[in-house]
């Protein structure tokens, strides 16, 4: 397993957090080198772990367990700038991937954190940062020294700014996170992949692999020398049959199967394409499996249970419900006649969570066919619901710029209309996921 070396931020230097025991004690509490040392925040820590007035329970739970014990290499003074740095030590604790490095564990990655996290994850700025970062100096240097990977996590806003302007950082990772759910992304954790490198949409255990994972370039160049070989039949041959689909395979592996109101445009049909032929999609749910929680799905690897949502009879897909809803997953689908895809989410109300970059594959610049998939994570909250549309461009040439032309088009109708003269499919789909 990697490990990952969690520190708090404090004035009196980085303090690593060594290890997290779960207990059967009346509240949680945190000690001073495994020793029976209680520091003075283990109430502020008790409530930050406690369901109602935190958010550990909440997010990482339910447990069998009443508590945490959670040791520390040194003290950690009063405030709640600690609550970032101890949000993700929960975070790699539930990983089935990652660990905590401990004292003497050469870590395989850094992250020093300070922040306070409220109720809804929003990670607040703290004071105090240039003391902080003036008793960490030393230490940013012998891990830079050491070749370990350091990546320095803030609020956005002035603690950004002033972390970024440091020249002894200049070699470190610095990340300014409105939400800590957004740690996920940091600690490797994706989504389900596409769909053509194994398994299904109900088979999410066969997630993307990179070809990289496999010395992508020396497979791509094989892949490319047995094209160029095979040239002449795949030129001659239909996309259909044995030899089509053979050829479409091929392709896939080398990745080259790879605001203005607009409701009045929309109103023309909506889950349809907008204009020339019809572009396939679904949504999936993204449920946890039986025994399991959306934490572990979020921040362990764990694959997501999926779930098609359904269309009623005028053909416009089914709202969500956020209860026990960890995200979502959008399905395209070609066909078998390779085209370029560009696609984006508008959101009308709400707000939802990347679960990793939108797939490069969706960004216009390739030939593709088949189906493909692009995976969201939900907030465990929402306050109004989260409405949003999806739309996308479909086209025989690279569409990657039609997408920021059409979104800033002033009239969207004429746009739509414009695009499908050029032979260009604009197809809008809109879903809601209620609180």
């Amino acid at each position: 397993m990697r490990k990952i070396a969690i520190y708090v931020a404090t004035t009196g230097g980085p303090v690593q957090v060594e290890r997290i025991t779960p207990e059967y004690a009346p509240q949680s509490l945190v000690c001073l080198r495994r020793s029976s040392n209680v520091l003075p925040i283990s109430g502020d820590y008790d409530d930050f772990v406690k369901r109602g007035s935190g958010v550990i329970e909440r997010e990482f739970g339910p447990f069998d367990y009443q508590s945490f014990r959670l040791d520390v290499s040194d003290n950690v003074g009063a405030g709640l700038s600690w609550q970032l740095a101890f949000f993700a030590a929960h975070a790699v604790s539930v990983s089935g991937s990652l660990e905590l490095a401990e004292a003497e564990d050469n870590p395989d990655q850094i992250f020093w954190l300070t922040g306070r996290v409220d109720y809804d994850l929003s990670v607040g700025e703290v004071d105090h940062l240039a003391e902080k970062l003036a008793a960490s100096a030393d230490r940013f240097s012998a891990w830079m020294t050491e070749g370990i990977p350091v990546a320095v996590v803030c609020a956005p806003g002035n603690n950004h700014e002033d972390v970024k302007n440091q020249p002894e950082l200049e070699n470190c990772r610095i990340l300014a996170l409105n939400s800590a759910e957004e740690l996920r992304r940091e600690f490797e954790v994706t989504g389900e992949g596409e769909f053509q490198r194994g398994g299904t949409v109900n088979d999410p255990g066969g997630r993307a692999t990179a070809v990289a994972a496999f010395d992508g370039k020396k497979v791509v160049a094989l892949i490319i020398l047995f094209l160029a070989i095979a040239s002449a039949l795949v030129v001659a041959a239909a996309d259909t049959g044995a030899v089509g689909a053979w050829k479409r395979n091929l392709l896939a592996k080398v990745g080259l199967s790879d605001a203005p109101d607009k409701s009045a445009a929309l109103s023309i049909k909506t889950n349809k394409a907008v204009s020339g032929t019809d572009i396939g999609f679904d949504i999936f749910e993204r449920l946890p499996p039986e025994g399991k929680n959306c934490a572990q799905v979020h921040f362990s690897g764990i694959a997501a249970a999926t779930k098609k949502i359904t269309k009623n009879d005028q053909g416009k897909i089914q709202p969500s419900s956020l209860k026990g809803l960890c995200g979502l997953l959008f399905a395209f689908d070609l066909g078998i006649t390779s085209k370029y895809l560009a696609a984006y989410i508008e959101v009308e109300s709400g707000r939802f969570i990347s679960a990793g970059s939108k797939p490069r594959i969706l960004s216009g610049r390739k030939l593709i066919n088949g189906r493909h998939s692009w995976p969201i994570d939900v907030p465990r909250r929402l306050e109004e619901p989260f409405v949003y549309k999806i739309v996308s461009i479909a086209g025989n040439k690279p569409v990657a710029d039609k997408i920021s032309w059409l979104k800033n088009h002033q009239d969207w109708s004429t746009a739509v209309k414009e695009l499908s003269a050029n032979g260009m499919v604009v197809t809008v789909n809109e879903h809601r996921v209620e609180p």
